[in-house]
């Protein structure tokens, strides 16, 4: 009996060529490297894929002598030459990066490590990057955050995400900053004086999300109502900062956090009878977050609501992080008739305590570990055995209720 032994068939070499792109983001750099020794089918896909994301710190990861002794310092030198070969061919070949990454140790913080880099953002530019992340390992002294940002990418026109972590941001005399895609701004540990803050903020007109976090060197952060995308802003722990002046009136989500900010609470605290010849400065936003290190005692969480439920009269939900975390959820309803909400009928909104519907609550009690880690974001937050949880719906004499000191509970492990 004859028996006929077909020949095996490589049927995933035979997908699209954008299938196998999409196979391919799932993998780390290393692997997707190798695939290109699968097949000539793999090999091209492999140079015309539009995702590079080359993490040092990964790629070395088990080999860290590789970066330590001078030895070993030609192994390094022929990856950072294959890098730029990548990028060479790509841009040669004229073929638009949808992101590139660049993550390395601290130890590369060397001048020419530091124009290699360059040279790599500048081909990436040059392929019309979109989505571009620099993350450089910290020094641990904050006039030392350099990696500077090379010139080019403050007039980037293709750039539509930019992601930077501890670089710094510094402008040749009389250079502007020109960002007209940029949709998303995530700057970590980043340095930057006032004026080029203010310039980069007014060079992103089509901006939607913000996010500074643990940046140094700008005392003003300034939203203008020019800024009509933006829907998200995150700010946390900005050591200098000492004014926020916040017009962006389509604003849809909002989170404050910082260590120095407890004294300044009157800021949020708007005396009644100002709050009748003023209007609620953030009227769209549905998502606030307030993050409160040190709580000053004297002031009340039924206090703090009322604050954020004037400056945003439509929340959604509410976050306040102090010694409690709580959590809200509010739904209201339309006024039936003038009377109800006649403390503000000026407005152009109603008075939140009138029209609330309902509210969902939860607070939970967290231990704090008094330990730093220089590059996390927040003081490290974990829940103890005998964490205490505390969950209430209020849907009558809502107010008072939350007035009457309810929320303002010492849980027992913190006495």
């Amino acid at each position: 009996m004859d028996e006929r032994v077909e020949a095996a068939v490589d049927y995933i070499s035979l997908l699209p060529e954008h299938i196998l792109h999409h196979i391919l983001s799932f993998l780390p750099i290393k692997q997707i490297a190798k695939t290109s020794a699968l097949s000539k089918t793999w090999f091209q896909a492999w140079n015309a894929f539009q995702i590079l994301e080359f993490d040092f710190n990964a790629i070395f990861s088990g080999n860290r002598n590789l970066y330590r002794y001078p030895d070993l310092e030609n192994n390094r030198q022929k990856l950072y030459d294959t890098v730029e070969q990548i990028l060479l061919r790509r841009r040669r070949q004229m073929i638009t990066l949808t992101k590139f990454t660049v993550i390395v140790p601290a130890v590369y913080r060397r001048p020419e490590v530091v124009s290699t880099m360059d040279r790599w953002i500048c081909h990436a530019l040059g392929s019309h990057v979109k989505d571009l992340k620099i993350a450089v390992g910290p020094s641990g002294n904050e006039e030392e955050y350099s990696y500077s940002l090379p010139q080019p990418v403050f007039n980037a026109s293709s750039i539509q995400v930019l992601d930077l972590d501890n670089c710094k941001l510094k402008l040749h005399p009389g250079g502007d900053i020109k960002l007209p895609s940029l949709k998303k701004l995530s700057l970590t540990t980043v340095f930057a004086d006032d004026i080029v803050v203010s310039k980069l903020l007014a060079g992103c007109p089509l901006i939607e999300d913000l996010n500074f976090i643990w940046c140094f060197g700008f005392k003003t952060l300034q939203i203008l109502d020019h800024h009509a995308n933006l829907l998200k802003l995150r700010v946390k722990r900005l050591e200098h900062l000492e004014q926020i002046k916040l017009e962006a009136h389509n604003l849809r989500s909002l989170e404050l956090h910082g260590p120095s900010w407890p004294s300044k609470l009157e800021s949020f605290l708007i005396p009644k009878e100002i709050r009748q010849i003023l209007s609620p400065p953030l009227c769209k936003v549905k998502e606030l977050k307030l993050s409160i290190s040190n709580q000053d005692e004297s002031f009340t969480t039924a206090e703090l609501v009322d604050a954020m439920l004037w400056i945003s009269p439509h929340l959604q939900s509410l976050r306040i992080d102090s010694s409690l975390k709580s959590f809200f959820k509010f739904s209201y309803k339309q006024p039936t008739n003038e009377g109800e909400s006649g403390c503000y009928k000026s407005l152009p909104v109603s008075c939140w305590n009138y029209c609330m519907e309902e509210v969902n609550i939860k607070q939970i009690s967290y231990a704090v570990i008094p330990t730093w880690h220089y590059y996390t974001e927040d003081v490290q937050m974990k829940p103890i055995s005998n964490h205490e949880e505390r969950s209430y719906i209020l849907k009558e004499d809502i107010w008072e209720k939350i007035e009457s000191g309810l929320l303002d509970w010492v849980p027992e492990c913190l006495t």
